[in-house]
């Protein structure tokens, strides 16, 4: 099912032979992917402090999953994205570490620039990971369906309700 550019399944889904990022079905890769959902509100928990907000998050949260196909230049470009963010991710440990470290020892500024710089990098790295347009996300998902966004409207003009 889809309702728009949001394609409707159970939780536990197997989507056919089409690339969701593209519509094609040539040159593709299947990939299994858990997803979790928990409802926007629990984010205000976050005015509370981080912990009951992460209960919060794991007491409430649904899970999905779905099977779906990528051709192999959207593959590629997920997996890029997946070591881009975890580039970055480290990025931001060794500027963290860098600059306790000089704190530490003097007050050198252009060891100080140089790790605020590489944090900098490291935060738009993370943006870009984060806005890729590579992900398939979940919208909402609920006791008998689980709702995806970030696929092409190609492919789910080519997905059948008999495929899920």
């Amino acid at each position: 099912m889809r309702d728009g550019n949001v394609l409707i399944a159970p939780p536990l889904a197997a989507l056919g032979p089409v690339c969701l990022k593209c519509g094609t079905d040539q040159a593709l890769q299947s990939r299994t992917q858990v997803f979790y959902w928990h409802p926007p509100w629990i984010y205000a928990l976050l005015l509370l402090r981080v912990l009951p907000y992460i209960i919060g998050a794991l007491v409430t949260r649904k899970k999905a999953t779905l099977t779906y196909s990528l051709c192999e230049t959207h593959f590629s470009a997920m997996r890029r994205a997946k070591w881009f963010g975890l580039l970055s991710i480290l990025a931001i440990i060794a500027g963290s570490v860098a600059l306790g470290v000089q704190r530490a020892t003097a007050n050198d500024v252009g060891t100080m620039l140089v790790v605020l710089l590489a944090m900098l990098v490291a935060i738009v790295a993370i943006a870009r990971l984060w806005i890729a347009p590579t992900q398939i996300q979940t919208r909402k998902i609920i006791k008998l369906q689980a709702e995806f966004t970030g696929i092409a409207p190609e492919a789910l003009d080519r997905l059948v309700p008999e495929q899920l």
